[in-house]
């Protein structure tokens, strides 16, 4: 009977837990497993790239790697978020400075983060609408599906010029899709 008791409350504790398929990190602090330290990205709307896109950009473009493959502990996010935050990146003009071995968040849509991080010893100026180029090949390539049909995504792509994009599931801190059932369209 005392086995019974503790099987219906660990099962009404269950009842309590959000209805997410995955876990989510409460703070960006939760996400202390990126490379480098979280700072601010700041965006220059007027700013000069220190890319240059027309000439480099399938020189530059380096490694993909889906968590999955590399067993990063990141977690997926729902394709439409992911697919969001990269076409919201991509109507931003200008450029995102980000320093010297940090990461920042560059864009958030739902429950989908894009990350910049700078690998290099200097302060590194993209176009951000270049970066959200990063963000669609890791939907591309990092795409999976769940039993249910449910698309979801996660990843890092690298660039020789020092840099990686991450693509990963946030904190759902982020206004952009506030409330937003990215799940369901996800579903195909």
């Amino acid at each position: 009977m005392q086995l019974l008791t503790y099987v219906f409350g660990f099962l009404s504790v269950l009842t309590l837990v959000s209805a997410s398929p995955f876990p989510v990190a409460e703070t960006v602090e939760d996400y202390s497993d990126l490379p480098y330290p979280v700072s601010e990205a700041i965006f220059d709307p007027n700013g000069v790239s220190d890319v240059n896109n027309a000439t480099i950009e399938r020189r530059n473009k380096a490694e993909t790697y889906c968590c999955k493959n590399i067993r990063q502990p990141w977690n997926y996010a729902w394709y439409k978020c992911g697919q969001f935050a990269s076409i919201a990146l991509a109507q931003t003009q200008g450029v995102v400075r980000v320093e010297a071995k940090s990461c920042a968040r560059i864009m958030c849509w739902g429950e989908a983060d894009i990350w910049l991080c700078n690998d290099g010893p200097h302060r590194i100026s993209p176009n951000a609408n270049y970066i959200s180029s990063y963000a669609g090949d890791l939907l591309k390539d990092c795409t999976d599906v769940n039993g249910s049909g449910g698309h979801f995504t996660r990843g890092q792509k690298f660039d020789t010029d020092l840099y990686n994009v991450i693509l990963r599931r946030g904190t759902q801190g982020c206004l952009a899709g506030l409330g937003f059932d990215c799940g369901r369209i996800s579903h195909w």
